[in-house]
Parts: structure tokens; C-alpha cells; sequence
């Protein structure tokens, strides 16, 4: 990273990775937002405000006037809308000028965002905004981390677990400066060192306890985990629930789409939405009871047992019923030859999500009592990596059959937006914008199975990839890493560059052109390894690591965002919604890392 000097109210701080001395500073508020290293927290423990710390390697040098300068951070409305392409807002806005988000687009109160490289997965996108740590720093390069367990590099971890803990979040740098903090469905959240500046923490993503799932009558319910076994029964008044008994426990008609939960599930059906999700659909003429799985939500903070009893008889859709789509469990679909009826009925499923997460953002901010509010909004990632394809035509236009259903979705999301903007006091800032976008997809690539072919990747007596005598693979946490051994890549007479020109002729041959390569963050493998390149797929393909499909075949997802691409469906967005314009206007995109300082500069962007 090169040097960068910021002015900050009157001080300035430079960042460079070359300076390695250790001396005692007190730092700012913006020194910590702009260089995040500078402010170190441990778990459980917050720094006083202008305590004495150490400078590590690498950290803002404040000035004397930053020294002298604490400041508040601005009261902040901060909504992340997974997946959320700038070409997707640019089409909902064009054919709905009139509503929240085509007034904003109007004002130019919009912004692009470039995808993150080398990967622009969801963790690493994420932890680079709320951090301001660019993936050099984190670490995170992909949805799965490529790491070295018992000497095999092939094995891999969720970044969502391996996440650097010592790194400051936005929301520790409230707690830091004394203000409050409220966060919803948000990863990365360590609720001992908020204390006691957290009002409210939930936390929905835990392991599922139940998938969705779609029952037909004399089907069963079955949820070990809750200790429930209902059966599926149909009549002339619709589907309704029995338990072994025979008793009654839900009927469409009467309960609608909630079914509260027993008492006695309560010890491990979590803290709060303590209810399941229900709905009744007709397939194929056949009347079906959609189930949309369950995840044991937790609240942490001061305000936790309020936040707990809000919620407590409302169920809580964390799970994406876009699995049942793709299992093809909801009809014939549009890639099949279907009528459209099975994507409608996942985008159907899908106002659970919205409402689940629509429902948790309100009332945090409600109470207007956090300084900071930070709320996490799925959908619409869910459903482009689902039916983006059926959207968008292969020339880039946004007309496909499944247009208006996007449209319709934009709509919720406009809605939702235009109630929250209502509510928020003048002073507050309303930052909405995603991680990334989606880009449509029509092929799968497997470049190991090409490797194979070539007789350049081994297979272990499982099948898997065998690292101890393979000279190249496709990493199988399928983030886009290529990894090479450097001796026996040299033995066999190759190169890097080689053996991607050969892979991208192969690909070629099947009709698709423009694969190449990105220099980015190696993977911690040794120096026998040359890890630091990741695979640039041809537009609409998506990169697999399976070893035996075939080289080039029909996807069966609609979309995906994998390695960074100059592509313009891989651009997210950033929208400024609050009562007052803080985004400067300007049309050029803006990088993950420098969001989270623009947003908390004290001063606004936009001249009085």
C-alpha cells in the first residue's frame, strides 16, 4: 500500500506499511476510522478515549491537532443490501423515476461501487467495508479461505469464522468514542467488547436447526432439534398440521403462516422468534405445505430482553428458499422449460426474508436511541444468484422474462427504504449500498477437469485432488485461487503463464472467450507454492473445482460474483438517503476500503 495523507479536521495522518517503529500515541476518532490498526481492542475491553497505546507496524501517525481533537462520529442509519448491482438500481429507477431510489438517482445522490479484488465475495467484501481494511491486510480472499490443514493446501474455511478478531469495526470505533450501537443479521459483531456501549445484537445466522423444506399431505414435519413431529394432512379446508396425537397444531385458514412453538422447545429454539414460517402453495395442481426453516436467533446487548420479547412469537426467515429452487423442488423451471410459474413462486417465498430482516432493521431504528445503526438485507443476492440470468439478456439489457419480478422486489426494497427515510430525525445519515453485484450466469467452467485431462492434476484413492503430486489445480473453496507447485510446474517444461494460455484455448474451443488471470493476495502455502493468481472466468461463466463434469456445461445458477471483473453487473451501489446530502456528487466509482471514511467524515460532503 502506498502512502496516503488525509485531512482531518485540521490534522493530517499518514499510512504506510513501511514504518515499523513503536511509540506511544494518543489517537483520534478519524485517525482509528481512516487507519483501523491504530485503534487496537481486545475482546471485552474498550480503550478509554485518548487512552495512551501502542502504535503497531503500519499505523496512522497522528498530528498534534488530531491529538488535541476527539470528535463524535455522525448518528448513522447504515443499511448493506447484499448484492445490489448499480445496473439493477439504473433499471428499477429508469422504469420507476418516481419512487424513493429514482429521486435520489435524479439528485445524483448515487455512487458506483468497484467489486473488491481479487475476490468480491460477500465476507471479504464486507469485512473490507466495515473495516476499511483492504484484503492485503484481512486476509479474507473468498466466501471459503484457502488453508493449509495437516500439510493438504486444498482444504479451506468459511470466512466467515477465520475473520481477523484484533481489527476494529466501524461499530467498535462508536463504542470506543462512548456512542451507542445497534446492529441486525450483521457478521463480524464480538458483543463483549461493545459492553457497554451495545444496545442491540442479533444474531440470525447460526447453524440452521431446520432447512426449508416442501411437504405434501401424509408427509412429516420432523425437527429433532425441537423435539416436534407433525404430520401433513389435507381436507376441504385447506392443509393443516397434527401432532402424533392427531391434535390439531396448525391450520392455514385459522393460523395463517406463523406456527408459534411449544413451550417446551423454547431451551433450544434460541433467545427470541420462537415461531416457524409457513406457507401453502399449489405444484403442479397439488396442494403443498412450504416449511422455510429455522435458525435459533440470539439478541446481545443493554437492550437485549425488550429486542427478545418483540420478536419472540414472529418467525425469523434466515434461510434462502432459493435451495428449494434449485433442487427443483418448486416446479419446472424457466432453464427446463418451464412457464415462469416456479420463479414466481420463489420470489413468493422470498417476502418472508424481506419482511424477516425489513422487520428486525424498523425496530432498531424506531427509537432513534443508537448512534450508530447497522442492519444486513439479503435478498437480493438470494434471488440473483437464483434467476439473475432470466433477467438479463446476453447482450447486457435488462429485458428478460424475469425483469418485472426484479422489478417487483426493487419495489419492496423502495418501499421499506421510503418508510425508514420518513422516520429519521434531520441530523442522521441514511447510508444504503451493497457489497458487491451480481453478474447473470449461463456456463459452468471446471478448469481441474481440463488439468486432469492433461495429466498436470493427480487424484487421491478418494478422488479428491492429490496437492503431493499435482502441479496445478483450481482450489476447491472455488474463490477463484489457481495454485501451482513451483518445482514441478519448472520439471514439466511450464510456466504460469503457459499453462493459463493452454486453459484459456481449451475454453476458447468451447465457445467461450476472455479468460485470464489476477495478480492478488496469495494463499499462505509455502514457498512451494505459487498461489496468488486467481482465475478471471469469460463473461456469464462461473468457475466450479469439480474434477470430472465436463469442461463447459449449462449452469444451473442465474448468477454469481466470484473473482473481480470489469464487468458492469459486478459494480454495486451506494445511495446517500438521508434528510441531508452528505455524498459529494461525482460519477466515478468508489473502492469497498474508502467508504466507511467518506461515510464518517464529521463534516458533510456536499458544500451549504
Amino acid at each position: 500500500m502506498t502512502a496516503k495523507s488525509l485531512d482531518l479536521a485540521g490534522g493530517s495522518c499518514e499510512a504506510s506499511d513501511g514504518d515499523n517503529e513503536e511509540t506511544l500515541v494518543r489517537p483520534s476518532p478519524l485517525c482509528a476510522t481512516h487507519c483501523p490498526h491504530s485503534l487496537p481492542l481486545h475482546r471485552g475491553v474498550l480503550p478509554r478515549q485518548n487512552a495512551a497505546v501502542a502504535r503497531p507496524p503500519g499505523a496512522c501517525r497522528p498530528s498534534r491537532a488530531h491529538r488535541l481533537t476527539p470528535a463524535m462520529l455522525p448518528r448513522t442509519l447504515w443499511l448493506l443490501v447484499d448484492g445490489l448491482s448499480f445496473e439493477l438500481l439504473r433499471a428499477y429507477t429508469s422504469a420507476q423515476p418516481d419512487s424513493t431510489m429514482g429521486r435520489l438517482w435524479r439528485e445524483q445522490r448515487v455512487r458506483p461501487l468497484l467489486p473488491l479484488a481479487p475476490n468480491c465475495q460477500t465476507p471479504p467484501s464486507l469485512f473490507t467495508i466495515w473495516s476499511g481494511c483492504p484484503p492485503e491486510r484481512h486476509g479474507l480472499t473468498g466466501a471459503e479461505v484457502p488453508v493449509v490443514a495437516g500439510g493438504d493446501p486444498t482444504a479451506f474455511r468459511n470466512g466467515f469464522d477465520v475473520w481477523p478478531r484484533d481489527v476494529p469495526m466501524v461499530w467498535d470505533l462508536y463504542a470506543a468514542r462512548g456512542q451507542t450501537v445497534r446492529t441486525c443479521a450483521v457478521p463480524f459483531v464480538e458483543p463483549l467488547r461493545l459492553f457497554p456501549r451495545l444496545l442491540s445484537a442479533t444474531e440470525v445466522f447460526s447453524t440452521p436447526l431446520a432447512a426449508p423444506a416442501l411437504l405434501a399431505p401424509g408427509q412429516r414435519l420432523s425437527l429433532p432439534a425441537l423435539q416436534l413431529d407433525l404430520r401433513v394432512r389435507g381436507g376441504a379446508d385447506g392443509l393443516r398440521l397434527e401432532d402424533p396425537q392427531g391434535r390439531v397444531v396448525w391450520a392455514a385458514r385459522l393460523h395463517g403462516p406463523v406456527l408459534p412453538l411449544p413451550h417446551a422447545t423454547w431451551a433450544k429454539a434460541g433467545e427470541s422468534h420462537r415461531a416457524l414460517a409457513l406457507q401453502t402453495v399449489v405444484i403442479d395442481d397439488q396442494p403443498q405445505l412450504v416449511f422455510l426453516g429455522y435458525h435459533a436467533v440470539k439478541v446481545h446487548g443493554r437492550d437485549a430482553e425488550r429486542r427478545r420479547m418483540h420478536g419472540r412469537a414472529r418467525p425469523y426467515v434466515a434461510a434462502n428458499p432459493g435451495r428449494l429452487y434449485q433442487e427443483r423442488r418448486l416446479g419446472v423451471s424457466l432453464r427446463d422449460g418451464g412457464t415462469g410459474a416456479a420463479e414466481t413462486l420463489l420470489v413468493a417465498l422470498m417476502r418472508h426474508v424481506h419482511d424477516s430482516f425489513a422487520n428486525d432493521i424498523r425496530w432498531a431504528v424506531e427509537g432513534h436511541d443508537a448512534d450508530l445503526t447497522v442492519g444486513y438485507y439479503p435478498l437480493i443476492n438470494q434471488l440473483s444468484h437464483q434467476i439473475l440470468c432470466h433477467a438479463v439478456r446476453p447482450d447486457g439489457s435488462f429485458s428478460g422474462p424475469l425483469a418485472p419480478a426484479f422489478l417487483r422486489v426493487m419495489g419492496w426494497l423502495d418501499e421499506w427504504i421510503t418508510k425508514l427515510r420518513r422516520s429519521l430525525p434531520d441530523d442522521w445519515r441514511f447510508v444504503i449500498h451493497s457489497d458487491h453485484g451480481v453478474a447473470p450466469v449461463h456456463w459452468d467452467l471446471h478448469p481441474n477437469r481440463y488439468f486432469r485431462d492433461r495429466g498436470w492434476l493427480q487424484r487421491s484413492s478418494e478422488g479428491r485432488i492429490d496437492a503431493r503430486r499435482s502441479l496445478v489445480f483450481f482450489h476447491p473453496a472455488e474463490n477463484g485461487l489457481l495454485v501451482f507447485h513451483r518445482q514441478r510446474l519448472q520439471e514439466a517444461g511450464l510456466t504460469t503463464a503457459s499453462v493459463v494460455e493452454a486453459l484459456a484455448d481449451a475454453v476458447a474451443s468451447a465457445g467461450l472467450s476472455g479468460l485470464g488471470v489476477l495478480q492478488g493476495v496469495p494463499a499462505p502455502f509455502g514457498a512451494e507454492w505459487e498461489s496468488g493468481h486467481y482465475l478471471q472466468s469469460p463473461a456469464g461463466v462461473r468457475p466450479r473445482a469439480a474434477i470430472d463434469a465436463a469442461l463447459v456445461c449449462r449452469s444451473q445458477r442465474g448468477g454469481d460474483h466470484t473473482v473481480y471483473a470489469d464487468h458492469p453487473w459486478l459494480r454495486g451501489a451506494l445511495l446517500d438517503a438521508g434528510p441531508q446530502p452528505w455524498l459529494a456528487p461525482g460519477a466515478e466509482a468508489l473502492a469497498l476500503s474508502d467508504l466507511m471514511p467518506q461515510v464518517l467524515e464529521r463534516r458533510s460532503a456536499v458544500p451549504a
